[in-house]
């Protein structure tokens, strides 16, 4: 009886593998498209199924415009099975023809593994998976999801489009998700699956069938009905994709359930899916002035320093090189030049504070050291007066000198109220702390004058709940129309002259709108009445801001803070790239942070001055020092130095000509300069890019830019630093001038110059700087 109990058993044993077998052949003869990204190398993807041609891989680094070598697209061996693939999110797709593969009939099914790095914001799209739709046709199928990572999947059955989505279990960044659609039209039935579980599910009527898309090719991470701006297209995939596969029957549940539980799913190396530091041969990406390493990222914001480490903010772009989909990017370092980028800290997220943009903010401690974010909480439907107010974040781990994850409080800690500033102008907040009470100043327009304020506000509390209004801060009666209709990023920042005899206050504004306004950083120098909460400026700056950097439109978004450890002030800000959004796009990148600035009061206190971070002087080599020099003589010595990342200081003396200078990025061939000068006789110092990039098209914004500089003893310091594409130049450390160039790359030559008569040059340095990615 046992002998026999145990030959049924194993027939029955033998039955069930036979069946299994079966249904997966079954299964495999169903496929029409299998993808598993285990090339590892090349733009070619193969077809595993045999059903369709090889698919080329578009990738904006594979015939790169601004790089002498391409580059593959970003193979990872790692994955479900094998290896898989990271999409950029804005250049990398898939596509097959029309011809040889149309989504159509009774039954469909999709399988995919994802690992979204970033879910897009407020596009008013889905971001797509694979896409081959026409909706105004009603034709084809789409799979993909929405803002907050809720699936989406829809297809056109010829007079409609039927689509379920999940609302409630979203797809989770930075980790693998198993995703299943299916569409059975001879029942009637549409359903997602994530994970091995049913998330959505329509019932319909029977027998329907999606109609082809008529010459719609099929895309993978693309979709066929995205959206574009002027600088790349969006609604595309971004993170990792592995084991794509599409069906033509109807999977069942326990399918999908099995196949989710015998896969042992690995955790993933941030590395492998996060920004790459690919960049490092960019003719024209700055190498040693941080930021991200690929993507957009706008004015840096909320430095601070805890624990050894200085942290830097930043406006920051996950899915591509423009502005959209505002996070927090985070930067750190131990000296402010070496800034290494982490992973995102603030993103939008559907049931927080900041469902709709996460903008620039402040930073501060609490009455027990730890740091706090204070930042912008976008959210329009909050039923408050402003879709811009005041959020709040606190490390998650204070423990972590780096900081590499912050809890965003449910509760604001600033609304915009009736009679505080012009009713939805309301960001940018700035704080600093004295004598016991948190000061915060925030962007709007005053509803006093027709121009921008900073409103000020006041608390002792470090919840950071319980602000008092005191009221707005600063403004100008009948002011300037290139001063804006409002301020952004209004930074109170106290300033020093050098033996701490003297204290007073700096206010930095950026005017806005661009359409409208100079955005340029402009500065005023007074007083703080913590009284009467008012800033009052010195009479030089009465009504009238002076311009911290000569550049136009370059150096702009301004933050700041006082160094704990040196007790210096110093100014952070974003350097524009000024070019052609289509540049942009085939560069991956766009802007860079400044070098941060030290501020601080002439010795009688009149104005500040302005000077590079210190620590810069630990990235150079030496190249060339000399001292007491003719002109000829230092042109002599300096006519076999080339170079796109320099540091050049020059002292000149016995001045006894119109104009003086040097020429960087000089080819003598092409003709081919960047002029960075002095005119004696209008005593104004600056630069003139007219033949910055006379070979190419890349200069889109050229001219001669500068200001005004009094020379003190008839002597002229220029501290030059020259990172490729960015040129930051400091005169008697006192003026500055930031601008963008972007000559061939093989114009690479100095040349001093003067213009009728002579100049002494008393000492000449040439150095080059290090790239911090070294």
């Amino acid at each position: 009886m046992i002998k026999k109990s145990i030959l049924i058993l194993t027939i029955f044993m033998i039955s069930l593998i036979v069946y299994g077998c079966a249904k997966q052949d079954e299964y495999n003869r169903a496929l029409s498209l299998y993808l598993n990204f285990d090339e590892g190398e090349g733009t070619t993807l193969v077809d595993q199924s045999r059903n369709l041609p090889d698919s080329t891989l578009q990738y904006v680094f594979t015939n790169p415009e601004f790089q002498a070598e391409s580059q593959d697209p970003q193979w990872r061996p790692g994955g479900i099975k094998g290896g898989s693939l990271l999409f950029d999110g804005y250049s990398n797709f898939s596509r097959y023809n029309y011809d040889d593969i149309a989504l159509q009939g009774d039954q469909i099914s999709i399988e995919v593994w994802v690992a979204p790095r970033y879910f897009e914001s407020n596009s008013g799209q889905y971001t797509s998976i694979i896409s081959q739709y026409n909706s105004d046709f009603y034709q084809g199928l789409f799979l993909g999801y929405s803002d907050y990572g809720h699936l989406y999947f829809t297809v056109g059955i010829g007079d409609r489009m039927l689509s379920i989505t999940d609302n409630g279990t979203p797809l989770i960044s930075y980790e693998w998700n198993y995703v299943v659609a299916v569409f059975d039209g001879t029942n009637g039935e549409m359903a997602l699956y994530l994970n091995g579980e049913l998330v959505a599910e329509q019932k319909f009527f029977e027998n329907s069938k999606i109609e082809k898309a008529l010459d719609e090719p099929l895309y993978i991470a693309k979709n066929s009905e995205g959206k574009s701006n002027a600088t790349a297209s969006l609604n595309m995939f971004s993170g990792l994709m592995d084991e794509l596969k599409i069906y033509t029957i109807a999977l069942p549940a326990t399918y999908v359930k099995n196949q989710f539980e015998t896969i042992s799913v690995p955790t993933i190396d941030f590395s492998s899916i996060w920004m790459q530091n690919i960049l490092q041969d960019d003719f024209y990406k700055t190498q040693y002035h941080g930021g991200p390493y690929q993507h957009w990222m706008n004015e840096p914001h909320a430095p601070i320093y805890y624990q050894g480490v200085y942290h830097l903010f930043f406006q920051f772009n996950m899915m591509g090189p423009y502005f959209a989909n505002i996070s927090w990017g985070h930067l750190v370092s131990d000296d402010m030049v070496n800034w290494t980028p982490l992973k995102e800290v603030i993103i939008p997220e559907e049931f927080s504070v900041a469902k709709d943009g996460v903008w620039s903010g402040a930073s501060t401690y609490d009455a027990d050291g730890v740091p706090v974010l204070l930042f912008t909480a976008g959210n329009y439907d909050n039923g408050l007066i402003s879709s811009q107010n005041v959020g709040i974040a606190r490390p998650k781990d204070p423990s972590d000198p780096y900081l590499k994850e912050w809890v965003v409080d449910n509760t604001l800690g600033i609304a915009q109220q009736p009679g505080q500033g012009t009713p939805g102008e309301f960001r940018d907040a700035s704080v600093i702390y004295e004598d016991g009470v948190w000061y915060l100043t925030i962007c709007s327009a005053s509803t006093t004058t027709d121009g921008g304020t900073a409103l000020l506000y006041q608390t002792t509390d470090d919840s950071f709940h319980n602000w008092t209004y005191v009221g707005q801060f600063y403004e100008i009666p009948n002011q300037r129309g290139d001063l804006g209709y409002t301020w952004e990023l209004p930074v109170l920042l106290p300033v020093w002259n050098e033996n701490k005899t003297i204290k007073k206050y700096v206010l930095l504004i950026s005017p806005a709108p661009a359409d409208r306004a100079d955005n340029d950083i402009y500065y005023f120098v007074g007083q703080f009445d913590k009284v009467n909460g008012r800033f009052i400026p010195d009479p030089l700056f009465e009504n009238n801001p002076h311009l911290l950097d000569y550049g136009n439109n370059v150096f702009t978004g301004p933050s700041g803070f006082v160094d704990p450890v040196s007790g210096k002030s110093y100014v952070f800000s974003i350097m524009q790239d000024q070019r052609k959004p289509s540049d942009v796009a085939k560069a991956g990148w766009a802007n860079s942070v400044g070098l941060a600035r030290e501020i601080y009061l002439l010795p009688d206190g009149s104005d500040v001055g302005i000077r590079p971070v210190e620590a810069l002087n630990h990235y150079t080599d030496l190249i060339y020092e000399g001292t007491n020099l003719t002109l000829d003589e230092a042109n002599n010595a300096i006519s076999n130095i080339e170079g796109d990342m320099l540091h050049i200081q020059i002292e000149f003396d016995q001045i006894a000509a119109d104009a003086l200078g040097i020429n960087v990025r000089k080819n003598s061939i092409y003709l081919e300069e960047t002029t960075i000068y002095y005119d004696t006789v209008y005593q104004t110092v600056g630069i003139k890019t007219g033949l910055s990039g006379a070979l190419n098209n890349y200069q889109n914004i050229t001219g001669n830019f500068g200001g005004k500089l009094i020379l003190v003893d008839g002597k002229l310091m220029l501290d030059i630093y020259l990172d490729r594409s960015l040129v930051e130049v400091f005169a008697n450390e006192y003026k500055a001038i930031s601008s963008r160039i972007y000559p061939d790359p093989t114009s690479l030559g100095l040349e001093l110059f003067s213009e009728n008569g002579t100049v002494y040059i008393s000492y000449l340095l040439i150095e080059t700087v290090h790239s911090i990615y070294d």
